[in-house]
């Protein structure tokens, strides 16, 4: 899968340590905002639903519809790192980039960005709605 012709200046184990740090917060930033669904839910069938729908929307929306819009929302979307066909491991040998307004983001950079940025916004959106739940 590794090829020369890549723009990660890294060695093979450079690339799989990459690969599970990567790995590791696409697994908190979705566990996170599952834990957000199930604070916002009434039933545990609702929330377990729409954090499933969530959990599999980057590999649906990667194979059915190609475009900008589609590839910067498979980008930033929880499971984005760790989905089949649209992860860190495909985004890493590619020359992909996200193009926004004048700025280009290359699709590894903004997947890991994402997760960064969604782990501790869905866990303090979990509590807040939790505690809002647990008051009423």
């Amino acid at each position: 899968m590794y090829s020369i012709v890549t723009l990660a200046d890294m060695n093979i184990g450079g690339l799989q340590f990459l690969f599970a740090v990567a790995g590791l917060l696409s697994v908190l930033a979705s566990v996170s905002f599952t834990l957000f669904f199930s604070a916002r839910c009434r039933t545990t069938v609702s929330s377990l639903a729409s954090s499933l729908v969530f959990c599999i929307a980057p590999v649906v929306i990667s194979m059915t519809a190609p475009g900008a819009l589609v590839t910067w929302l498979c980008s930033i979307l929880p499971a984005s790192g760790t989905s089949i066909q649209a992860s860190v491991l495909y985004a890493i040998t590619d020359f992909q980039f996200l193009n926004l307004a004048g700025l280009s983001v290359w699709m590894p950079y903004a997947m890991i960005g994402a997760c960064m940025i969604e782990i501790p916004l869905f866990a303090f959106l979990a509590v807040r709605s939790y505690c809002r739940h647990a008051l009423n």
